[in-house]
Formats: structure tokens, C-alpha cells, sequence
């Protein structure tokens, strides 16, 4: 099995994995006593369409951009920058709760995030080398 397959599958794994902890969150959102209603809504809307849209689009894995692609990563994107804007409000103080679990719900979808730009990338310049 060539190294390029294998990070694929590992990153597959891994986003499945964040799609069980999302859908988990959705249900431990509701409940959390800390942050407001849209850091709530945040947790338990963008983050489980981010990671399905991400998981779909790897699993997907078409060749070039597709719209597919292109809104999965629009919305990672998205939940990045908000998962990052919210852990800032929560050190600066103007919210309530952990300021780490915003990050490191990011990381996995950060990952799957630049492993698919990186295989976009790669895509169309290996069919025009054929």
C-alpha cells in the first residue's frame, strides 16, 4: 500500500471518529451551562454538517474541485475560524467555558482539511502528466 492511500484511510478514520464526537455533542450541547445559545447552536449545528460535509467529500474523492469539495471546505473553513474565535472570546473573558475544547475539536477537522486541499492539488496535475 503506497503512503498516499494510507493517509487517506488514516484520515478517514479519524474524521469518522470526529463524526461520532460530533453527533455526541449535539446532545451534550443542549445541556452545557456555559457559553450562549450560538456558541451552542455553533457546536451542535456547524460542527457535525462540517465534519459530514468533509467526510463525504474524502470518501467522495473525485478528481479536481467539485462542488462537493468546494463546500466542505467553505464550511471546515467556517468552523475553524469560529471554533478559534470562540476559544479568543473564552480566554479574553467574555464568555463562559473551556477554551481548549473549541481548538481541539478543530484539529481533526483542520487535518482532514489540508489533506484535501493537498490531494485537490495533486489531482489535475497528475491527469495533465498522463
Amino acid at each position: 500500500m503506497n503512503m498516499k492511500k494510507a493517509a487517506g484511510r488514516a484520515v478517514i478514520v479519524l474524521v469518522s471518529i470526529q463524526m461520532v464526537v460530533a453527533l455526541l455533542l449535539v446532545v451534550v450541547a443542549n445541556f452545557a451551562d456555559g457559553g450562549t445559545w450560538w456558541e451552542r447552536g455553533f457546536l451542535s449545528v456547524l460542527h457535525p454538517l462540517a465534519v459530514a460535509l468533509l467526510l463525504a467529500a474524502l470518501l467522495v474523492g473525485q478528481q479536481g474541485p467539485s462542488l462537493l469539495s468546494q463546500m466542505a471546505t467553505g464550511v471546515v473553513g467556517l468552523y475553524i475560524a469560529g471554533a478559534v474565535g470562540i476559544s479568543l472570546a473564552i480566554l479574553a473573558g467574555l464568555s463562559k467555558g473551556d477554551w481548549f475544547l473549541g481548538l481541539g475539536l478543530a484539529v481533526i477537522p483542520a487535518a482532514g482539511l489540508v489533506y484535501l486541499l493537498n490531494s485537490r492539488a495533486r489531482e489535475p496535475e497528475a491527469a495533465v502528466s498522463r
